[in-house]
């Protein structure tokens, strides 16, 4: 008798360096999955601050999402001020975003 199908699966831990310069892409992918899973702790570990843990990502045009992911993180984990903190830098970099607004307002 054949064994069964096993499926072809890849195992993401965000604590494996990635080959290479990441992409803001990847760390939101493996922000989703830690959120997934409920790993705040995990987001702060991994991503907090950004400038820190994923310098080549900091600058681009989606540094204001991944900094409202870590600060949502922070939230969760009850950490308001630094929260507040990281959707001010959110609101520097996108000021126009409704998002970050009213974040930013439930925050207060």
């Amino acid at each position: 008798m054949p064994e069964p199908a096993k499926p072809n699966l890849r195992i993401v831990a965000s604590h494996q360096e990635a080959e290479g310069p990441i992409t803001p892409g990847e760390v939101l992918h493996r922000i989703q999955l830690m959120k997934a899973r409920c790993a705040w702790e995990e987001i702060i570990r991994s991503f907090h601050p950004l400038e820190q843990k994923v310098p080549e990502v900091a600058n681009c045009t989606e540094a204001s999402l991944i900094l409202q992911e870590v600060a949502f993180a922070l939230s969760q984990t009850k950490r308001y001020e630094e929260a507040l903190q990281v959707l001010l830098r959110c609101h520097e970099l996108s000021p126009n975003s409704y998002h970050v607004a009213a974040s930013t307002r439930f925050a207060v």
